[in-house]
């Protein structure tokens, strides 16, 4: 690490800091109270900058003026701006990705298509007993049946 400023773990820990989620910040954006709360906060020593040059968008204190008007020019703050032009996460969202309160109760016969098949006359049987001929049943007014067969798949082995 000879020509690097600091070693890479240092660097990637210094990167991959985490910030506040984009929800988070959507819903600051969205409060004028909350908002004006961050920006004209009273001097705070322990922030940098003394708390005076927050960025909304990205969360993050500057030291100064300067600081906060390139990090409004730079890449990341502009990367972070894009992101927040979409709708931000909701819990309902969340709720339906994990399939809590999306669950609706499949049809029946999902797993098998049917077949409009036409329909001979159906035979009635006579009472058990009785001597009596097989005969087409009084009113054949069924036309067809549905007749659930296995759905298709590429594999003929099944």
């Amino acid at each position: 690490h000879y020509n690097k400023a600091m070693p890479r773990k240092s660097q990637l820990k210094t990167k991959n800091r985490p910030a506040a989620d984009l929800d988070q910040v959507a819903a600051d954006l969205a409060s004028p109270t909350r908002t004006r709360d961050l920006l004209y906060r009273q001097p705070d020593e322990d922030l940098p900058g003394a708390g005076q040059y927050y960025c909304l968008v990205c969360a993050r204190h500057m030291t100064d003026r300067q600081a906060l008007l390139e990090h409004r020019r730079g890449k990341p703050h502009k990367r972070r701006l894009k992101e927040l032009g979409d709708k931000p996460y909701a819990q309902a969202e969340a709720d339906a990705a994990g399939g809590l309160g999306v669950y609706s109760r499949p049809a029946v016969g999902d797993k098998r298509r049917r077949i409009v098949e036409p329909l001979k006359p159906e035979l009635s049987l006579p009472a058990a007993g009785s001597s009596a001929p097989i005969e087409p049943a009084a009113t054949p007014a069924k036309a067809a049946r549905l007749v659930e067969q296995p759905m298709r798949t590429g594999n003929k082995d099944l």
